[in-house]
């Protein structure tokens, strides 16, 4: 018993490494394209726990998108023209999101920032999916509004109208899953289902 567990820890171990590995390689890769572009004000790099985090914003000099706007200004949509094959050669999910300062619009029923940061993230998405990402590598599109200000100080500024990707670990995707089901499959284990008070009587 003992060796089995010797075993698993061994290559769970290994395959933590594998993936810190893969990250390190993707970040000094975005790093470059970064450096080529000259886009160092405009992308911000982190490695998470659940994997690589590339934040892609406005600066001072230029605008990802304008103000109530999913229109991608030309230098990103070059830069995400860049990532994208990147990104396609590693074999990890992402998941893409949408934000927006803190504008509000006049009518929130006709449009609000959750619409407007959902209509980002697909913008951005359709535009790595046009250079070279393959679709199946998108685990999920999603919207923020105003939600993660990456300036809360100053929540109209610029650089919170931002695109966010994140690379996910193997582990990291596992557990997404785990939460919203694999195409259809229940991956519940029966011990955890829901109480027999909030379950319906018969």
């Amino acid at each position: 018993m003992g060796s089995k567990v010797n075993a698993a820890s061994l290559a769970e171990a290994a395959q933590v490494d594998a993936s810190k590995a893969e990250m390190d390689e993707l970040s000094r890769a975005i790093l470059k394209i970064t450096a080529d572009s000259h886009a160092q004000a405009n992308l911000q790099i982190e490695i998470v726990p659940q994997g690589v985090r590339i934040n892609i914003k406005d600066d001072q000099h230029r605008e990802m998108f304008p103000r109530s706007s999913a229109q991608l200004g030309s230098f990103f949509t070059d830069l995400l023209k860049k990532i994208a094959p990147t990104l396609n050669k590693l074999d990890n999910k992402i998941v893409i999101t949408g934000h927006t300062d803190s504008t509000r619009f006049q009518d929130q029923r006709l449009y609000n920032n959750w619409k407007l940061s959902g209509d980002r993230a697909v913008v951005a998405q359709q535009t790595l999916l046009a250079n070279g990402l393959s679709e199946e590598k998108i685990l999920q599109v999603s919207a923020m509004a105003d939600n993660m200000l990456l300036n809360p100080t100053m929540p109209k500024a610029a650089e919170n109208r931002r695109i966010e990707i994140l690379v996910l670990t193997h582990s990291a995707s596992d557990s997404l899953y785990q939460f919203f089901g694999k195409q259809g499959v229940n991956v519940i284990a029966p011990g955890n289902a829901a109480p027999s008070h909030l379950t319906p009587s018969p």
